[in-house]
């Protein structure tokens, strides 16, 4: 009886699975980042939703406009 799949295609189809599985793996290395000030926690884009409740409720903005927590998913607790 002779195989169905010659050794040129199992190769053939073992490295685009290969090939496949990287690609997926490192696409998170491929998108494009938002600006550092931008609040991301939940979701690329910050305009969404939960990035905005977040940034409405837990990120604190110093006297230097500099702002705090946004990398944070709890409360930034600030003593006053």
């Amino acid at each position: 009886m002779k195989n169905s799949l010659a050794p040129d295609k199992v190769s053939q189809c073992v490295s685009l699975i290969i090939s496949l599985t990287a690609i997926i793996l490192h696409l998170d290395d491929w998108k494009v980042g938002a600006a550092p000030d931008e609040n991301t926690i939940y979701d690329p884009n910050p305009s969404h939703l939960w990035n905005r409740l977040n940034e409405t409720l837990f990120v604190r903005m110093a006297q230097d406009t500099k702002k705090y927590g946004l990398d944070e998913l709890g409360i930034l607790f600030w003593n006053t």
